[in-house]
C-alpha cells in the first residue's frame, strides 16, 4: 500500500512527486532514463518534491523516465516505475478529457465508453498512477469483468505492487479468464 500511495504529477511542469511518510528523517528521490541509467538524485526531508525550475539536469518533455524513492538506509519507499513528462499540448489534452468526463459524471450521463476513453488516454500517455486509479474504479463498478482485473494485474506489476497483482490475478481467474502471467 505504501508503493500504491505514491504518484507523479507528470502533467504539470515542473513535475511533482509524492510518496508516503515512512518515518524516515530523509528521502532520496532518484531519476533514471528509459535505459535505467542514473540521471538525478535529490535528498529531502519532505514526502513531496517539486522539480526545480533551474535544475542542474533538465528533463525533456515527452521522454520516458523512471523514478524511485529510498530512505537514508536505502530502503525502498517507492519502487522504480516509469512516467512520461507531458508536453503542454498533451497536458491540456488530459485536462480537457478529465473535465469532460467529470461533467458527464456530474450530470449522470457518463457511460462505460466515456470511462474507457479516459482510461485509454492515460495508458497512451503512460500515466500509470491515473490509469491504475481508473481501473480500480472500473473494478468497483464491474467487479466480475475479468478484463478489468487483467488490466489491474499489469498496472500493479508496473507500479511495483506484486501482492496486489496476485490478488487481481486470482480475481481474474475466478471469473473464468486464463492469463499467461505466472504465479
Amino acid at each position: 500500500n505504501t508503493y500504491l500511495s505514491s504518484y507523479v504529477k507528470a502533467e504539470s511542469f515542473p513535475p511533482v512527486w509524492v510518496w508516503s511518510d515512512t518515518g524516515a528523517a530523509k528521502y532520496k528521490l532518484q531519476l533514471f532514463n528509459e535505459w535505467d541509467e542514473f540521471l538525478y538524485e535529490k535528498e529531502t526531508p519532505e514526502t513531496r518534491f517539486k522539480y526545480p525550475y533551474q535544475p542542474d539536469f533538465r528533463l525533456a518533455k515527452n521522454s520516458l523516465y523512471k523514478w524511485q524513492v529510498v530512505d537514508q538506509s536505502d530502503n525502498i519507499v517507492v519502487r522504480k516505475y516509469p512516467f512520461v513528462l507531458l508536453t503542454t499540448l498533451h497536458a491540456r489534452e488530459v485536462e480537457r478529457a478529465e473535465k469532460r468526463y467529470e461533467n458527464l459524471e456530474k450530470s449522470g450521463k457518463a457511460t462505460t465508453a466515456d470511462q474507457t476513453d479516459l482510461f485509454l488516454l492515460y495508458v497512451q500517455r503512460k500515466m500509470i498512477d491515473k490509469y491504475l486509479h481508473a481501473l480500480e474504479k472500473m473494478a468497483k463498478q464491474d467487479h466480475q469483468n475479468p478484463m478489468i482485473h487483467r488490466g489491474l494485474v499489469r498496472a500493479y506489476l508496473a507500479k511495483g505492487a506484486p501482492a496486489h497483482a496476485l490478488e487481481a490475478l486470482e480475481n481474474e481467474r475466478s471469473y473464468g479468464a486464463t492469463d499467461e502471467v505466472r504465479d
